[in-house]
């Protein structure tokens, strides 16, 4: 058997190779990838309303429940957009300037994007994949840290469709 070594004393054998079973994709309104994220936790609520007796021997009983359709909310982490040069030259990113100014302010987002999660069984290939259509920021977090390697954005995102 075959080893890859992977510097000072370490090495692994060819079959024990990583496999990335999730990815989760940022596209824009014309279906150009423009980014991705590394962490993605989804919030989904429903309003339920109750239906009460008037009567006034009953009243304020609950006759039934009405829910209402739900509303999905992410919470992404580790977000990045990328820059011109690895966009096709018609994406948001493009269209906004850059990677840069596409991040300045909340009010700056005109479009609205959308995010594909493919989660991969690394065994059998088989996938499931989730589309958050029509997203839009509502809170974000951007701490920059000289200190730390890794800088890491986070932001609420208000999803208009889940499919």
């Amino acid at each position: 058997m075959a080893k890859i070594l992977r510097g000072d004393g370490v090495s692994f054998p060819a079959a024990n190779r990583v496999v990335n079973a999730s990815t989760v994709d940022i596209y824009d309104d014309r279906g150009n990838i423009i980014g991705f994220i590394t962490s993605i936790d989804e919030t989904m609520n429903r309003q339920v309303q109750r239906v009460r007796v008037l009567s006034s021997e009953a009243a304020g009983r609950t006759i039934e429940m009405v829910p209402f359709t739900e509303d999905v909310s992410i919470n992404i982490a580790g977000y990045s957009l990328y820059d011109l040069s690895e966009t096709d030259k018609g994406s948001l990113i493009h269209r906004m300037g850059s990677h840069m100014a596409a991040l300045k302010s909340l009010t700056s987002q005109r479009d609205s994007f959308h995010i594909v999660k493919t989660e991969t069984h690394p065994t059998t290939g088989q996938r499931v994949i989730d589309v958050y259509y029509d997203c839009w920021l509502t809170s974000f977090n951007r701490s920059r840290d000289i200190g730390r390697l890794a800088t890491i954005d986070r932001a609420t995102v208000q999803v208009g469709q889940k499919e």
